[in-house]
């Protein structure tokens, strides 16, 4: 799969001090993922890791994203009066 380019330079040079040209920054710009999908793979890096921490022991006390704040505020405030 994927596209074919000619000879697969894909135009970037690089040049006397050994960093890539701007048409080589750019493509490499361009296989950045979508912001929506950055945050989303970023989000999924944290769950693992948090996950692991839980698997290693520690507690981790998980509040609902979607309470008003005051609720969460409150949450809070009694786990750190424990």
């Amino acid at each position: 799969g994927g596209h074919q380019r000619g000879d697969g330079d894909g135009g970037c040079r690089v040049g006397r001090n050994g960093r890539a040209s701007r048409p080589r920054r750019a493509a490499l710009l361009e296989r950045q993922p979508e912001p929506q999908i950055a945050i989303h793979q970023f989000a999924k890096r944290q769950m693992t890791w948090f996950r692991g921490m839980e698997r290693r022991g520690f507690v981790i006390h998980w509040i609902e994203a979607t309470l008003p704040m005051e609720e969460k505020v409150g949450r809070i405030k009694e786990l750190l009066n424990q």
